[in-house]
C-alpha cells in the first residue's frame, strides 16, 4: 500500500493504491466493485457548487452491468467520449467524470475473499482464465446483486 500525501497539491491523509491511469480504473471496474476518488472538473456547474478542482468523496462504483441492478441499466451508451460513466452504489445511479481528471483507486472488492482489498494479484489472474472459469467468476459477481437474481 502506498501513502499519498497530496494529489496535485491537495493534501489527503488516506492510505491508497495509486492507480492514477484511466486504464487501471477501467480494468478493475469492469471486473468488480471499486472504490476511488477523482478531481472535479473546472466547469461552471462545479464552480457554482464550490467544488471545481476539489477531490471527490470516495465513490463505490462499477462499470460491470452484472453487478448493477437491472432496473438501473443504462438505456443508451455514453456518447460523450470525454467522460467515463460509472454506476455509483452510494447514490444508486449513473455518474461520470472527465477522462482527463486524475483518478485514484483506493480499494477493489474481492469476490473470492468477500471483502475489500488492496491486493490486486487475484485480479491480474483473471486475464488468464479459460472461458469456463471466467463464466463461473461472472456468475459469482452477479450473485453480489440480489436484484439481478430475480430476473
Amino acid at each position: 500500500m502506498k501513502k499519498i500525501d497530496s494529489v496535485e497539491g491537495d493534501p489527503i491523509e488516506l492510505e491508497r493504491i495509486a492507480l492514477s491511469t484511466l486504464s487501471d480504473f477501467q480494468k478493475y471496474s469492469k471486473l468488480t466493485k471499486v472504490r476511488f476518488i477523482f478531481r472535479y472538473a473546472n466547469n461552471e456547474y462545479n464552480r457554482d457548487r464550490g467544488r471545481a478542482g476539489n477531490i471527490s468523496a470516495t465513490r463505490t462504483a462499477t462499470t460491470n452491468l452484472s453487478i448493477v441492478p437491472i432496473s438501473k441499466h443504462p438505456r443508451s451508451r455514453n456518447s460523450d467520449t470525454s467522460t467515463v460513466r460509472f454506476y455509483d452504489f452510494n447514490r444508486a445511479g449513473w455518474r461520470s467524470f472527465r477522462r482527463d481528471n486524475i483518478v485514484i483507486l483506493t480499494e477493489v472488492f474481492s469476490v473470492e475473499k468477500n471483502r475489500w482489498t488492496t491486493d490486486l494479484d487475484e485480479f491480474d489472474k483473471i486475464s488468464s482464465m479459460s472461458p469456463a472459469e471466467y463464466a463461473a467468476y461472472i456468475t459469482r459477481i452477479a450473485a453480489l446483486n440480489p436484484d439481478n437474481a430475480n430476473s
